[in-house]
């Protein structure tokens, strides 16, 4: 790393003084009466190509325009989009419109505020791994904002790391511990709670973890509106930054499922700024960012006067029937790997919970484990455990080991570390309706793709009935009507067509699944 790139990475949060000799040039203008972006980039050495960062889809070369050299073209290889030259050259321009689609595990490439203001992503323009410069401009009379500094009409900066840039005209707020920029077309009592409950958050995770985070983030909040039925809550954090977005018609009244649902969703993002940022981990120990932050949000939400230690009890106990049937054949440090991106919230918050009561101090843990001068691993964690506690190997099975009957074995657990639970078959079970709707999906899957019954199989028709029960309303029998009858080797209807489902369709992680004893004080 020469000295000029090191000094920018030195400088993350609030730019760099000089330009790196090898930087690429970025030059990105918003148009928002058209609500397009024109971006034009200048290379350090004439490329014959460019490589935009990896996504789980390609997107750019069906969505974006090629403006100049003319005669470049789109080339999209793997998950990698790449501009080709027919000639070497040192510049390129691209321009493309708005684009809010959702994209799994990765973020949006804009977010739209209900007054017009936007975000721009600016990971998703970057051309190398070299340091890029960044020259920001709007054709309104609009405030361009990074997490470190903020102009009209024009903005400069320089990072080696992507962030969120906002183009608009909200007043920002400040605190001491956060700078806000919040939609005006949030609902109010969303608004109200986020100026009262949010800052205390702050103060509690900074106590918790025995550490301020030495900075002071800028959080951005938009709101879809009502689209959809239902909570939408989008979350992510980059360097000096949170984004936040609510959508859907059930945050547009208070309730206390909402006041939960919001207040965890935000709580989780805020942790991620102590454990991602005032410490740095390991890219290989995502599933420990999650499953910390899934904890450290549960808990705030409790101590800071949100629940009482029965609603914490129930919450675990639902990750752990989520966890049980989604855990398959995979472990926490594996799970992302594999796919099962929902192991690593709903596994590893039980995770933290049984390392919690093995421990006597989850939060000492973390720290014990977070805090180096070099990116945190799983293999430190499990490290900081062992040190802590004598009795190591439930939280270490579930990490990197293999759960053969994960009933059995959570069960088992949450009874050691002070929850009551029985098992029950999933009509009884302590589970949100959400995740019995995708174990009864999955079983009936396997079943019927494995006796050809079309279009059950490919998912087409979905899961109206099973035996007149509804899929819908009632997913929790209509799971245990078809556990049931595949155990017996019954006939049983969905949708009103007989089948027949073996033992072999069900998962050989379950046979049951969790209820909280209610009666425990």
């Amino acid at each position: 790393m020469n000295r000029a790139v090191a000094a920018c990475f030195a400088l993350l949060l609030c730019g760099c003084a000089t330009t790196p000799r090898n930087a690429v040039r970025v030059d990105v203008e918003e148009q928002p009466a058209t609500r397009h972006w024109r971006v034009h980039y200048e290379f350090p050495r004439p490329v014959s190509e460019v490589s935009f960062p990896k996504t789980r889809a390609p997107f750019r070369s069906t969505r974006w325009t090629i403006v100049e050299p003319a005669d470049a073209t789109w080339n999209s290889l793997g998950n990698h989009d790449t501009i080709v030259f027919r000639s070497p050259t040192t510049h390129t321009t691209v321009e493309f419109a708005d684009d809010f689609s959702e994209r799994e595990k990765d973020y949006l490439l804009n977010v739209a505020f209900t007054d017009g203001s936007s975000l721009l992503y600016t990971g998703h323009l970057r051309v190398s791994d070299e340091p890029h410069t960044w020259q920001f401009h709007t054709t309104a009379n609009r405030t361009i904002r990074t997490p470190d500094r903020s102009a009209t009409g024009s903005l400069a900066w320089s990072s080696t790391e992507e962030t969120h840039v906002y183009f608009g005209s909200i007043a920002p707020v400040s605190t001491p511990r956060m700078t806000l920029i919040v939609d005006p077309g949030l609902p109010p009592w969303i608004a109200k709670q986020l100026r009262e409950r949010v800052p205390p958050m702050f103060d509690y995770f900074a106590a918790k973890m025995s550490t301020d985070l030495g900075f002071r983030p800028l959080v951005l909040l938009s709101y879809g509106g009502p689209v959809s039925s239902g909570f939408s809550f989008k979350g992510s954090t980059v360097r000096g930054l949170v984004q936040l977005d609510v959508s859907g018609s059930s945050w547009t009244k208070e309730s206390a499922e909402g006041a939960e649902e919001w207040y965890r969703h935000v709580a989780h993002e805020v942790f991620h700024l102590w454990e991602s940022q005032r410490f740095l981990k390991d890219d290989r120990s995502e599933w420990l960012g999650e499953s910390t932050a899934e904890y450290a949000s549960m808990m705030a939400f409790h101590d800071l006067g949100g629940g009482g230690e029965q609603l914490i009890h129930r919450r675990v106990v639902e990750a752990a029937n989520d966890c049980i049937m989604t855990i398959g054949d995979t472990s926490l440090s594996t799970a992302s790997d594999q796919g099962r991106f929902r192991n690593v919230y709903s596994c590893g918050l039980v995770t933290q919970w049984i390392a919690a009561a093995r421990t006597g101090n989850a939060w000492r843990l973390f720290r014990k484990t977070f805090d180096r001068p070099v990116p945190y691993t799983t293999a430190d964690y499990l490290s900081s455990l062992r040190a802590m506690t004598s009795s190591p190997e439930a939280v270490e099975q579930l990490v990197s080991g293999h759960t053969g009957r994960a009933d059995l074995f959570l069960a088992e657990q949450l009874r050691t570390s002070g929850i009551a639970v029985q098992l029950v078959s999933a009509d009884q079970a302590t589970a949100t309706q959400a995740v019995l709707r995708k174990a009864l999906s999955a079983v009936v899957t396997r079943c019927t793709c494995r006796i050809e019954l079309e279009p059950l199989c490919s998912g087409g028709a979905g899961i109206e009935t099973v035996d007149g029960i509804s899929a819908r309303f009632k997913p929790g029998a209509a799971l245990a009507r078809v556990m049931k009858s595949s155990e017996l080797g019954d006939v049983f209807n969905v949708n009103g067509t007989p089948m027949q489902c073996s033992k072999g369709d069900l998962d050989s992680h379950f046979r049951q699944l969790l209820r909280i004893d209610e009666a425990t004080p």
